[in-house]
């Protein structure tokens, strides 16, 4: 079933992305829409522990690309689903911001020297009790990952623009007790990429989109 969302086809530049973050950098992000709408109490925002993801931008062999992590097989949580990273707040970390930042640096070795804060995306609640905040960065100078076996199998750089394009979407509905739960997938390059981190890309397709006119 196609995305039940009318959007614009776009091909995003690092100067869209870049504006777009600079004129929405005042505003506190509305919370993220997703197929399990929030404000019809599916989910409840309540209670829920603090988490961050880093999604990261880069240009690289001439695209604007975005990197997402396939977990290992051997994790206790999430095993084997493509994941931006990020994880649950530190009592050390000062911030969201922070929190993404470190988590990314554990799980693929990137330096948080490397990485410009652009901004955030709204609030994703889930149903398993945690409310993830996604970090927006640009990494200016993109090196070789170096991905923590003990948390990532592998690293992915998909072009942004992929994911720029409702087409490829897809919603999926089951039903949960007496509700019904929904929950967007995209597949790249053999990767089925759902839940939380696709709510994420569609989230940003659709920020971007507003600020874009249609290619």
């Amino acid at each position: 079933m196609n995305i039940e969302i009318d959007l614009p086809r776009i091909r995003p530049t690092l100067e869209s992305v870049l504006e777009y973050f600079e004129l929405h950098a005042e505003k506190e992000p509305e919370p993220m829409l997703n197929p399990d709408d929030v404000t019809a109490g599916v989910i409840s925002t309540e209670g829920k522990k603090e988490s961050a993801v880093l999604i990261p931008l880069y240009e690289k062999d001439g695209e604007l690309r975005v990197m997402v992590t396939w977990r290992s097989a051997h994790l206790r949580s999430h095993a084997g689903q493509i994941c931006f990273p990020g994880g649950r707040v530190d009592d050390t970390d000062a911030d969201l911001f922070e929190t993404a930042l470190r988590e990314t640096h554990e799980e693929v070795g990137l330096d948080r020297a490397d990485v410009k804060i652009l901004g955030k995306l709204g609030k994703y609640y889930t149903q398993s009790g945690y409310s993830i905040t996604p970090i927006v960065g640009y990494v200016e100078d993109p090196r070789e990952f170096h991905p923590n076996p003990d948390e990532v199998a592998k690293v992915l750089e998909p072009p942004l623009d992929f994911f720029t394009d409702s087409s490829v979407y897809e919603i999926h509905r089951r039903t949960v007790g007496d509700l019904v739960r929904s929950y967007y997938s995209v597949t790249y390059d053999g990767y089925v990429i759902w839940g939380a981190t696709c709510a994420m890309l569609v989230d940003l397709y659709k920020r971007l989109a507003d600020h874009h006119s249609p290619t």
